[in-house]
């Protein structure tokens, strides 16, 4: 008896048998999909970690996720880096006098 003709004679003698196969296997499934599941929203733990590249990329997100923070670079000659500091200062206290008061 070739293999096409056993498999439909199953299917049309003994249909219980056919749809507890398909429930069994529905179940079973959905019972791995459910218990290997990780719900994380965070993309990052889903990537493999033993990567450099991917620790990088972590460390990157972690310093950089505050979304409130304004990073400026600051260019200038040897000589004039102390007129820099005391400006720079000045301004990041200035910058942060107005957020309290709502002016930004």
């Amino acid at each position: 008896m070739r293999i096409s003709d056993f498999i439909a004679r199953t299917i049309t003698q003994r249909r219980a048998l056919v749809w507890c196969g398909i429930t069994l296997l529905t179940v079973t499934c959905a019972a791995i999909l459910i218990t290997s599941l990780r719900l994380d929203s965070e993309i990052f733990n889903v990537l493999p970690g033993r990567f450099s590249s991917v620790q990088g990329l972590k460390i990157y997100d972690h310093d950089f996720e505050q979304t409130r923070e304004l990073t400026l670079a600051l260019v200038c000659s040897p000589q004039d880096l102390d007129k820099l500091i005391d400006r720079s200062s000045a301004a990041a206290q200035s910058r942060t006098q107005g957020i309290r008061r709502g002016d930004i």
